[in-house]
């Protein structure tokens, strides 16, 4: 009986492939490495040749992959992510930071100056949409277009600035303000 492994590789050298691949999670394919599997080194026992530490870069915004930013869009807008209306979000799918795998375009997490200009031009005509007036007729409604834009209740607090900004203007400039506000913020496009 041929093992899962043997299978999957085919050939005599399987179960060899298998013992190095898991040599390699515990860290010791060279040798010289723990006999405990279960120890991780300290600092001060990093070698060079380990390469650098593993670290998270809490400086610079990532965006949320495409994806996801096309379903915040959807829920506010009260249609399914595949609906037409937001094809062209799609279409400037590279532009907007997604891959391409098979034109050797990789995913790029960067919210630049760019991206951003990219993201409020095609956000127009969506928040223009006849369907955004009729779900938030009124600035009543601001809390519930946040909430939709950022996956999450929003405080009165959190509505304040908003609120101030946004009174004084025409209604239709108020919706609109409110709509690109809301799926520009780095609520809604962040990590």
């Amino acid at each position: 009986m041929r093992s899962p492994a043997h299978a999957l590789v085919g050939g005599p050298h399987a179960l060899l492939l298998v013992a190095l691949a898991v040599q390699a999670c515990v860290g010791d394919i060279g040798g010289g490495g723990s006999s405990d599997p279960e120890r991780v080194p300290t600092p001060d026992e990093r070698r060079p040749e380990d390469g650098p530490a593993f670290e998270l870069n809490r400086d610079t915004a990532r965006l949320l992959p495409l994806e996801a930013r096309v379903a915040r869009v959807a829920r506010v807008l009260g249609v399914e992510p595949d609906d037409r209306a937001l094809d062209p979000l799609r279409e400037a799918a590279i532009s907007l930071g997604d891959y391409d795998h098979s034109q050797n375009v990789l995913p790029d997490d960067r919210w630049t100056a760019t991206r951003m200009a990219v993201w409020a031009r095609l956000l127009v005509p969506i928040c223009d949409d006849a369907r955004i007036a009729a779900r938030y007729p009124t600035d009543a409604e601001l809390g519930e277009l946040l909430a939709a834009a950022w996956g999450r209740p929003v405080s009165a607090e959190e509505r304040a600035p908003f609120a101030e900004e946004l009174a004084g203007l025409p209604e239709a400039d108020q919706r609109r303000a409110a709509c690109l506000t809301a799926l520009g913020a780095a609520e809604a496009v962040l990590q």
